[in-house]
């Protein structure tokens, strides 16, 4: 009897691993849903790895669950680990990242490797989120993929209502962080500049300290230029090249606008030079410095509504004074973008 029972559970072991060869290698889980708030807050929620305890369904799922991060990355590169007697042990990674697109890498534990994908996109008043998890069995045990295979069949209903349920809490969490970024574009416009000289500084600083080096760098050059009598004749203005607010380390270009040249001035502490009058796309932001972003996307759309192309790198001018204003919601910043 024991020899019959071993047997039929032999074959039923062959006939499911010979079926297994003809089901599909590949699981793929889907959900999408509209959310209210916009899709940079809602990007934000997902690129900052910080944030997903307050809307990851499988983090929330247990209160006792161990993260590690790697990093204090935001976007690609930014990582962390988790180990749970819930939800298992395993590593993330953001391996992209686009205003529009996210891409993460999900190795759990020696069970295989599946890639997390995150699109937005605008719809009506609202932002369109579509979250997917694919997996096609790599980095899994040679033994467990004909089981996996069965498993694949599952998923879906696995693990999509996790991901609706996701969904509807990032909804409710970026909500409430679009409530909390005050700020807003007062106007767009095309200008032309007139010729302006400017005294600048160049530095570098981690961008948490951007402000502080800001002021550093304004004293300093006004320091230089007072020997040589020299005056400022407008508002402070800033330059960020190529910046990365997932960097380390960011370049800083403080500048004045002042009456005339310098002389005697090094060119490795302060210079001055003259730029030429140009055509300009100006954006008037009002709240927080942090907030400017606002001012650039606005440019940014209206550049391409209009089928300009940019022409150098952008700046910034602090129209008002934030030890006179001293509230941040009435801080006054106008970006300027060259254009052609």
């Amino acid at each position: 009897m024991i020899i019959k029972i071993l047997k039929w559970i032999g074959i039923i072991l062959l006939s499911l691993l010979l079926i297994s060869f003809f089901l599909p290698s590949k699981s793929h889980v889907e959900r999408s849903a509209i959310l209210k708030a916009p899709a940079a807050v809602i990007h934000k929620s997902i690129a900052d790895l910080h944030q997903w305890p307050n809307w990851s369904p499988w983090i929330r799922m247990d209160t006792n669950i161990v993260l590690e991060y790697q990093n204090n990355l935001v976007g690609k590169g930014a990582s962390y680990s988790w180990k749970s007697k819930i939800v298992g042990n395993g590593k993330l990674e953001i391996i992209e990242d686009s205003p529009e697109f996210i891409k993460a890498k999900m190795d759990f534990d020696g069970m295989g490797i599946s890639f997390g994908t995150y699109t937005l996109k605008n719809e009506g008043e609202g932002t369109k989120v579509t979250w997917s998890m694919d997996s096609e069995g790599e980095g899994m045990p040679f033994y467990f993929k004909p089981i996996s295979k069965y498993f694949n069949l599952m998923m879906d209903k696995m693990i999509g209502p996790d991901f609706e349920k996701g969904l509807q809490t990032l909804d409710e969490y970026s909500l409430q962080m679009a409530k909390l970024s005050s700020g807003s574009v007062l106007s767009v416009e095309e200008m032309t500049s007139k010729n302006m000289i400017l005294a600048q500084m160049i530095g570098t600083c981690s961008p948490n300290e951007i402000g502080a080096k800001l002021g550093e760098m304004y004293g300093a050059i006004n320091e230089k230029i007072t020997p040589e009598q020299i005056k400022v004749v407008g508002m402070p203005l800033a330059s960020y090249p190529e910046f990365d607010p997932t960097a380390k380390l960011v370049r800083v270009l403080a500048m004045l606008p002042v009456d005339k040249k310098c002389k005697s001035l090094k060119e490795s502490e302060v210079y001055c030079f003259e730029i030429i009058g140009q055509k300009l796309i100006k954006a008037v932001f009002q709240g927080p410095y942090e907030n400017s972003k606002m001012a650039y996307d606005a440019i940014e759309a209206y550049i391409k509504e209009k089928g300009y192309e940019t022409n150098g790198q952008p700046y910034e001018e602090y129209a008002n004074d934030p030890m006179e204003v001293k509230d941040p919601n009435l801080f006054l910043t106008n970006v300027y973008w060259p254009y052609k």
